[in-house]
Parts: C-alpha cells; structure tokens; sequence
C-alpha cells in the first residue's frame, strides 16, 4: 500500500448541474442516480459521487449501486491489484490478518478493514458467478464528482473563480422549455418561498436576462490554454405537446446569438438539445453514458493506490464522526 508505482486506471469526471429556476434539473438528477437521491432542489449546492465503469461485452457504462459509503474504495483497490496480478501474470492470495505496519493505531485499522473487504470480493469472485460491474471496472473507473448548483450566490461566485481549472468538467444546463423561451431576454422569475439553507441570503439572477445568466454557467467548463468543445449539454425540461419545434428553434437562435457575444460558442452544444419530457429520463441517460465513454477513452489517469487508501481512510473518519 505503500508503494507509489501501483496504479490504477481511473478517469475523474465532473458534472455541473444548474440552470434556470424551477426547472426541474434537481428532480431529473434524482431520477436518473441513486446516489443524487439525498439531493435537495434549495441547498446553495449539493454533492454526491458516482463510480461507473465501461462493460466491454456490450459496450454499456454500468454505474455501482451504493452499498456501504467505504465498499467502493475496496472495489478500486481490488481493481488494482488485479491490474497488478495481471501484470505480473500471478494469482490474488487475500487473507485477513491484522496489520499493524504504520505508526498510527487507526491507519493499521483501516488497512486491516480494508483487506477483510479485499479478502470478501475475493470470495465472491471465486464462487459466484461474475457480476456486471465485475466485468467492467477493471477495464478502468470513472469516478463522478457531481455538483448540484442552486440560486446561492456564494456557491456560484466560488466555482466562477475556479472556472478554467476544472478539469474533465461537463456542464447539464436545464431551463423550462414553455417557460422560458419566450422570455429569454427578461430578468426570471424566483419563486417567493425560495428558501437557503447555507446562511446566504443573496440569490443570483436578480439584475440580467434569463438567456445571459443561462449561457454564462458554460464558463465552468472552460479551461486554461485549452480548446474544449461541446461539453455543456443544453437540457430543456417539457411538460407539454405543442409548439416543441418552434420554441427549440428560437432558443437555439438566442443561444448562438448571445454564446457568441460572450465567447463561449464552442463550449455549448447547441445543435443537439435534449428534452426532458414528462419524467423520461431516457434521453438524460443516453448522454450521461456517452459522456463517460469518451471521458474513459481520452481522460483515464493512473493514480497510485495509496492515494486511494488515503481517500477512503478520512472518507470513513469522516462517515464515523458524523
């Protein structure tokens, strides 16, 4: 574990969800991960972590259901040693034992729990049929930061100041179709009973237009002394069956126009709006997936597995204390 040179393939991901109010991107989030379900639509921002992996049989992304808020560490770090075990055209031995390497009494108990989950994947891999994600993840890992971002203005300050530092950053921004199209050029609409629960009182999009609030949130997809394009996915949440074509058009119109005036054209996929309609997440699900197929195929990293152990011992300090 404490060896720098074992690595394992992990491709880091962040996804950005905002947008207009009350568009329903907190609902549609819910919908589409088990993990965003502690999410609430009013905090200033809220965060969850997803880990996906590529199955290469059918050439789907499989996401982990969340088991224990420690296990997924195991499973990265069970994905390394058998990179490693591969490399070294040997077999995994895991056998549970005390450890009592370090100095500090709480990192030999991490390290000994750690193995007791190694040494359980290590049975179940060695009687039980093969699951999904067991055919996938070690073929690399992707692991999900995603941001829900409200109306707060703290939060949003914060992340415009990190703009063009993020990296991997893909930007879901959501908007009422039948809403807002037509008054894209007008300040929205907060709904009263808007409450915080972060002790920031002061809300953004008070002063400007709808349509310069909206396309400004691409900006935390930007990067330093690069050229990324296409990475803010335009989201528009439906509930009706009429006029759709004509408020697509005029919303990509002032779009194009306003994403031009602010020099963030190519970062916005404009021509390929998505709708969420009526609850149908399926839409939704396609472009995650394809986002972290081209994510696990140009942005995998190596990163050693102490860090991972590291990460998982404060994450487990942490889930402990609370």
């Amino acid at each position: 574990m404490l060896d720098s040179t074992i690595k394992v393939k992990v491709t880091p991901m962040l996804l950005i969800n905002c947008g207009l109010p009350s568009s329903r991107k907190t609902t549609a989030l819910k919908k589409l991960l088990q993990a965003a379900s502690d999410l609430k639509a009013e905090d200033g921002i809220g965060f969850c972590d997803v880990y996906a992996a590529r199955n290469l049989l059918d050439n789907k992304i499989v996401f982990m259901s969340p088991l224990q808020k420690t296990e997924e560490y195991s499973l990265v770090m069970y994905a390394g040693v058998e990179n490693l075990a591969r490399s070294s055209d040997k077999r995994i031995r895991v056998r549970p034992s005390h450890f009592s390497g370090f100095s500090n009494q709480d990192l030999n108990d991490h390290f000994t729990a750690i193995i007791k989950d190694l040494h359980k994947k290590y049975l179940i891999k060695q009687h039980d049929e093969p699951t999904e994600w067991d055919q996938s993840h070690t073929c690399g890992l992707a692991l999900i930061n995603v941001w829900d971002l409200g109306l707060n203005k703290i939060p949003t300050y914060v992340l415009s100041c990190l703009a063009g530092h993020l990296y991997n950053s893909h930007v879901w921004m959501f908007l009422d179709l039948l809403r807002d199209v037509d008054h894209l050029y007008e300040v929205p609409d907060i709904p009263e009973n808007y409450s915080t629960s972060r002790n920031d009182r002061e809300l953004i999009m008070r002063w400007r237009s709808r349509i310069r609030y909206f396309v400004r949130f691409a900006k935390l997809a930007s990067m330093k002394n690069g050229n990324r394009k296409k990475v803010c996915s335009i989201i528009a949440s439906y509930n009706g069956s009429k006029d759709l074509e004509e408020k697509m058009e005029k919303l990509r119109n002032a779009l194009s126009t306003v994403s031009k005036q602010l020099g963030l054209q190519d970062l916005i996929d404009i021509e390929k709006l998505e709708v969420f309609h009526n609850e149908d997440i399926d839409p939704l699900y396609n472009l995650l997936q394809k986002k972290i197929k081209d994510s696990l195929e140009y942005h995998t990293e190596e990163i050693p597995l102490s860090f991972w152990f590291l990460r998982s011992f404060f994450i487990r300090k942490i889930i402990n204390a609370m």
